[in-house]
């Protein structure tokens, strides 16, 4: 992603004013993952409320939703119609964002699902996980690696994780998995069957086509 240039125009009013590189987007669902460039001092200038679930991790410099910081490291789910009385960043951000589907906003105060409302986590202060509780990936935790889950679907089952994989890992096998998978990489670099991964590097792959093996020689 870091070869991508920054879109400038306007990606939607509820982001005016924000530069942006989407990484891709869903035809069946029309869910979208970008990255999002917010300046120093911008705040949005209405109370607009999004119809659409947005995943939030934070690369780097901080947002504030209703007086509640995301810095470097930080993740957070709103759910469709979470009002947002407050929606600034005044050191100016890079963040990866995902939405659940053609993002519309409505000034309207409506319900949201308070059981899917995640206000924060933060890697660099909750820590990995103690635990492989959630993810089936026997292989890699024997390794040593860690992981920490972010966040599981009750629904569908759609998870969001952090990986931090070991240096020198080598995986021995090819698979597939009959679920949409997307990869961004925060750091080091991971090299498989397409090549190798950097940071900024990013990948959506439609279910059940083969891939691997991955490996790292920096972790």
């Amino acid at each position: 992603t870091s070869d991508m240039p920054w879109s400038k125009k306007d990606f939607n009013n509820f982001l005016e004013g924000i530069k942006y590189k989407i990484l891709s987007i869903d035809n069946d669902t029309k869910e979208i993952s970008v990255i999002l460039k917010f300046p120093k001092g911008w705040k949005q200038k209405s109370n607009l409320n999004l119809l659409v679930d947005e995943e939030i991790y934070i690369l780097s410099g901080s947002i504030n939703i209703n007086n509640q910081e995301l810095n470097e490291g930080c993740y957070s789910y709103l759910p469709a119609n979470y009002p947002r009385k407050l929606f600034i960043s005044d050191n100016g951000a890079e963040v990866l964002s995902f939405f659940s589907g053609k993002l519309s906003y409505t000034k309207k105060i409506n319900k949201y699902n308070k059981n899917n409302f995640i206000k924060k986590i933060s890697l660099f202060n909750d820590g990995w996980d103690n635990n492989y509780k959630g993810i089936n990936s026997p292989e890699i935790a024997s390794s040593g690696s860690k992981k920490k889950l972010l966040r599981t679907d009750k629904k569908n089952g759609d998870q969001t994780w952090i990986m931090g994989i070991i240096p020198s890992y080598q995986e021995k096998k090819v698979e597939s998995h009959p679920v949409v998978q997307e990869c961004f990489i925060l750091n080091g670099e991971i090299e498989g069957n397409c090549g190798t991964m950097v940071k900024g590097s990013y990948f959506w792959r439609p279910r059940d086509i083969l891939h691997g093996p991955y490996g790292t020689k920096t972790g």
